[in-house]
């Protein structure tokens, strides 16, 4: 594997995850009503598209 390649991959890696931490920030902000409310917007509600992001 490249050297190119494998610093590609580590700065993808790290880039995902430090997403994925601002993600859970923000929706630790929200009320689990709030979480669970169909936004109007496919898959619905925030809680859904948050669980489908970090998977």
């Amino acid at each position: 594997m490249s050297t190119e390649f494998s610093d590609n991959f580590r700065f993808l890696a790290h880039y995902n995850r430090w997403v994925n931490q601002r993600l859970c920030d923000a929706c630790e902000t929200l009320s689990d009503e709030e979480r669970k409310r169909d936004r109007g917007a496919l898959p619905g509600a925030v809680s859904t598209t948050a669980s489908r992001w970090t998977a």
